[in-house]
């Protein structure tokens, strides 16, 4: 490449993204030269430049070359803009229109209304949200092929525990029969791989001890979402305490003062919650060394008096290391803990 090749200068520029700062000479010159698009693309579509897809859609980068499929749909990847560059032929094509909506989900909305329609179509739309561009973007996503889509799909078993997959958000866009369905629930809960989407159900499936219960079994920190009087139920809390430590943060405070409780809840392995047993728990020698037996890092939550006893010291460093940090001044310059903080580490 010479030094000022425009070509290479504009593919530079979208490679840093930088759609603004490149000539608009420098592109308009390269729109239907195959090569340069497929390289242009493949930039903007890594720096998530869209402005470049505008540009070219709007000066017929398509024009000459309609059967083009590859470069239309890198084109659609980058910005949903694209598929109006299609011919008629592409867009009554079903095989491209599922692979529009595979590249970028928001395609659909410049489909025509019988694949709008098309329960296949709609499928790959919503699993194109699930492409990692973030929970923002995906949310938009979501409930923009809602809006765009039958409402038959809302009530769509498959369609929308794939969309729950995705978004907890998304058992709010469900027909009214599948929120008030328990089973349908609990599997969003279990697709979604946490309790979040029951943010959105219904207050009286939150209020059903038996829904709590699985739902707990599935995911513990469900207790956040169950109703007032669940939380205060003991052996509901035990159960979900068991299961997922943090938990506790969401019991009633008379059962974060539980000693039975605080206790299974500091010996659950995944995330214990001594954080957020009552101040009376953090002192009690007992509880804190039950706590840093299974994750010493809880060792930040104890009480002050605690943090300069040696013994408890020594064990939360031989369960991890970096305990060290939240020990008291005068036992981190201790021999044989510092010892024991290396081995564990």
């Amino acid at each position: 490449m010479t030094e000022h090749d425009p070509k290479e200068l504009a593919l530079l520029a979208l490679e840093r993204g930088d759609f603004r700062g490149t000539p608009a000479e420098y592109l308009q010159a390269n729109l239907h030269d195959r090569d340069f698009m497929m390289r242009a693309l493949r930039h903007c579509k890594e720096a998530d430049e869209r402005g470049f897809v505008r540009f070219a859609v709007e000066r017929g980068f398509m024009s000459g070359q309609e059967g083009d499929r590859d470069l239309l749909l890198a084109a659609i990847a980058v910005h949903q803009d694209a598929f109006r560059a299609a011919s008629q032929d592409l867009r009554d094509d079903r095989n491209f229109v599922l692979a529009a909506v595979r590249a970028n989900g928001h395609a659909l909305r410049h489909a025509e209304d019988s694949f709008r329609r098309d329960r296949d179509v709609v499928m790959a739309a919503v699993k194109h949200a699930a492409d990692g561009r973030g929970p923002g973007w995906a949310t938009g996503l979501i409930e923009a092929i809602m809006e765009l889509t039958d409402e038959v799909f809302r009530g769509d078993r498959g369609i929308m525990l794939e969309a729950c997959r995705v978004i907890d958000s998304a058992l709010e866009l469900a027909a009214e029969e599948l929120r008030q369905d328990r089973n349908f629930v609990l599997e969003a809960v279990r697709s979604h791989g946490s309790a979040w989407p029951l943010r959105f159900a219904p207050e009286e499936i939150l209020r059903d001890q038996e829904f709590i219960a699985e739902a707990i079994r599935l995911e513990g920190d469900a207790l956040e979402f169950a109703g007032a009087d669940l939380r205060r139920d003991r052996e509901v809390v035990l159960r979900a305490v068991r299961s997922h430590g943090l938990a506790l943060e969401f019991a009633d405070p008379e059962l974060q003062r539980d000693r039975e409780v605080v206790l299974e809840a500091v010996r659950c392995q995944c995330c214990p919650g001594l954080q957020y047993a009552a101040a009376e728990f953090r002192a009690d020698r007992g509880v804190v060394l039950e706590a840093i037996r299974h994750r010493g890092g809880d060792l930040g939550d104890v009480a002050e008096e605690l943090k300069g006893d040696r013994e408890i010291v020594l064990e939360a460093v031989r369960s991890d290391g970096f305990a060290l940090h939240h020990a008291a001044e005068g036992l981190q310059a201790d021999r044989e803990i510092m010892l024991e903080a290396v081995r564990s580490d």
